[in-house]
């Protein structure tokens, strides 16, 4: 029996001892810092953000797109007349008799690349010409103020290889007509004696009733082109470029503000 108690008692002191331990005890120990490299626990994973999403890599550009026949046509209208990649020379010597004046007034109508190396000439009233100046390219400018059908300022300047179709223009606008000159132009069209102009070439213009109020146009030679033939259309109401009198030898190119 005593024994028994004495069991009880220690028993009944060893919970007492523990349960105050617990009370007034210090607390337990953090438990140990993660080691360098070591996996992150559970609720240290849970705890972090998700990783971004990775963005997928852009498309390939597409690639460049061929330039339409217009600009090559341009590009290589402007190549063609002016040729070369030296340093810019000085501009050709006038021939015996020109004046500079009239020089410089056919050449208001140039572009500025070629414009130091145009020839110049001065039509006759025969529609022969003059030689102003003999250029190193191949544009060719001249006046043709106050003829007939033209304005008072009208300036031209192309392809030297275009001067026999300009005097042909001249000679059957000479009648002083528009309605007339055009029927003496269709009549050239059908029997075969109008003559063509250098496809590709490039006619320049400045036009107006006196200098001041001039206005520049360009058109571009490709004579018997069709819709069909260049892949451009032959009317102006998709609003880019488009061919004039498509299928005759004055099929030419027009372009939007020209």
């Amino acid at each position: 029996m005593k024994l028994t108690l004495a069991v009880v008692f220690g028993v009944v002191a060893l919970s007492a001892g523990i349960s105050a331990q617990g009370r007034g005890g210090a607390p337990p120990p953090p438990p140990p810092p993660p080691q360098p490299g070591a996996a992150p626990a559970d609720g240290e994973r849970a705890r972090r953000p998700p990783p971004a999403p990775r963005r997928a890599p852009p498309p390939p550009a597409p690639p460049p797109r061929a330039p339409p026949p217009a600009t090559r046509a341009v590009s290589a209208a402007i190549s063609a007349l002016g040729r070369g990649g030296a340093p810019p020379a000085p501009p050709p010597p006038l021939e015996p008799g020109a004046s500079q004046a009239d020089v410089d007034r056919a050449l208001l109508a140039a572009p500025a690349p070629l414009r130091d190396q145009a020839t110049v000439i001065k039509w006759k009233p025969d529609f022969t010409y003059d030689t102003l100046r003999k250029g190193t390219n191949r544009m060719v400018c001249y006046d043709r103020s106050g003829r007939p059908l033209h304005p008072a300022f009208s300036l031209e300047c192309t392809s030297i290889a275009n001067l026999e179709r300009a005097a042909q223009n001249l000679k059957l606008e000479a009648v002083g007509d528009r309605a007339k000159a055009n029927a003496l132009l269709d009549a050239a069209e059908k029997d075969g004696t109008r003559v063509k102009p250098e496809f590709g070439s490039v006619w320049y213009h400045l036009e107006g009733p006196d200098q001041a109020t001039a206005r520049t146009h360009m058109t571009i030679a490709v004579p018997g082109a069709t819709m069909q033939s260049l892949g451009l259309p032959d009317n102006p109401r998709q609003g880019g470029v488009w061919i004039m009198n498509a299928g005759t030898s004055t099929a030419h190119l027009m372009t939007p503000g020209e």
